[in-house]
């Protein structure tokens, strides 16, 4: 029967350097999901709706057919807010009026 006494003890340097390490990766990954996104497009793909709802909101209301498209998307989904059927429909036919083609499909 083997008791297991010819194993050796983990150093605890090596430990506690492990576990540091590990800290300053999760740190890492967790400051870059922190910081604002400096975009709709950086804000839609890290899952920051409603800052993309910002940041799309002033590009619509400038005319951009694009971005009330992607408006309209949040606003139905009900990304970043609350649903919005009415409004996003509004957005959709504003950015369809202007032959965006993905507007008009998404309105048909």
């Amino acid at each position: 029967m083997m008791t297991g006494s010819h194993l050796k003890r983990p150093n605890a340097k090596v430990l506690l350097i492990a576990g540091a390490l590990i800290g300053i990766t999760s740190l890492a990954g967790l400051g870059a999901y922190l910081t604002y996104p400096k975009n709709a497009l950086e804000a839609m793909n890290r899952g920051f709706y409603g800052a993309a709802r910002t940041y799309l909101a002033k590009s619509a209301a400038s005319g951009s057919a694009k971005a009330q498209n992607e408006l309209a998307k949040l606003h139905y989904l009900g990304l970043g807010g609350e649903r919005n059927h009415h409004l996003a429909f509004e957005l959709y036919l504003k950015s369809a009026s202007q032959k965006f083609a993905l507007a008009q499909v998404n309105i048909a």
